[in-house]
């Protein structure tokens, strides 16, 4: 059962946060590839400890030619 509402609760974020339910791709392999990226992306930002999602990206955007570097693991 824990593991049901995880998964939606990360489908919650991607539909939400991401804006998944608006995305106009719908051709090929682009709404799969998309949906992994925003996953990666999800899974990244619980990474930062902070209380939601749209907390760790103001957070991570705030200083928007360092922080995101650090992020991916660039800086």
């Amino acid at each position: 059962m824990r593991g049901h509402w995880a998964i939606e609760a990360l489908h919650h974020v991607r539909g939400t946060t991401f804006a998944e339910d608006a995305c106009k791709v719908r051709s090929g392999h682009g709404p799969a590839n998309l949906a992994v990226l925003r996953s990666l992306a999800a899974l990244r930002l619980t990474e930062l400890k902070r209380p939601t999602a749209p907390d760790a990206i103001r957070w991570a955007s705030y200083g928007c030619f360092t922080r995101p570097l650090d992020l991916i693991g660039l800086a």
